[in-house]
């Protein structure tokens, strides 16, 4: 049974859809529902559009509840907010107002004018903060970004991890370009290398190499140095 029940609704095709929003639109498929104002539903198999003037473009058990928001495609996508995009792929949410997430599986932009853009398990929850891809991902601070890698968490406002694994960025404006197990843990920080951990938290600081010790094959990890902005530039961690 087709339902389209509210002013100047239309269904064009398919099986047990509804269009129950005043305006609103199902193309086809089977089982899908627009509820709201404006809706629409492309096609796909049990899709929802229930926000005002939002859209599905297709897949299965994607839902719209935000206000003008839009899911391409794929499968249990959820957008919540407003103004959010959701491309595709599989168990995304966005819920953040004018967040988006490209596609992947698994993850989540929660900060307002947040972006993941794919990758898996990744979580873009700091207002204006961005994780590109990978996989575990955390962008956390305001601003925060995480280009790719995995287990890599930006903690610190305007911080960056460029990629990598295991790296952490907790001072504002710091920066882990990249390697394992590094952390910034101060502000305007940077760090590369192999675990690197600096043992103070002083600002403005260049962290390189690593901390000297054995690795799980056996190699022994450089010993790193800071490089700072001051005559005696080189120091031991």
């Amino acid at each position: 049974t087709q339902v389209a029940s509210a002013d100047y609704s239309v269904i064009s095709g398919g099986k047990g859809n509804a269009a129950t929003g005043p305006y609103s639109a199902v193309g086809g498929g089977q089982g899908n529902t627009a509820s709201n104002w404006y809706s629409t539903v492309g096609g796909g198999l049990q899709n929802t559009a229930g926000g005002l003037c939002s859209t599905v473009g297709g897949g299965q058990d994607n839902t719209t509840s935000g206000q003008y928001c839009t899911i391409g495609g794929g499968r249990r996508n959820s957008a919540s907010g407003w103004n959010i995009t959701i491309g595709g792929g599989k168990g995304n949410t966005a819920s953040g107002d004018n967040s988006t997430v490209g596609g992947g599986e698994d993850n989540t932009a929660s900060g307002v004018n947040s972006t993941v853009g794919g990758g898996s398990g990744n979580t873009a929850s700091g207002a204006n903060s961005t994780v590109g891809g990978g996989r575990h991902n955390r962008a956390e601070g305001l601003s925060s970004t995480v280009s790719g890698g995995k287990d890599n968490t930006a903690y610190g406002q305007y911080s960056t991890v460029g990629g990598g694994f295991g790296n952490t960025t907790g001072g504002n404006y710091s920066v882990v370009i990249g390697g394992r197990y590094n952390e910034a843990n101060a502000d305007f920080v940077m760090v590369f290398g192999d675990n690197v951990e600096p043992s103070v938290a002083e600002a403005y600081r260049v962290y390189f190499f690593g901390d000297g010790s054995i690795d799980n094959r056996d190699r022994a990890r450089p010993s790193g140095f800071l490089v700072i902005n001051r005559l005696n530039g080189n120091h031991p961690i």
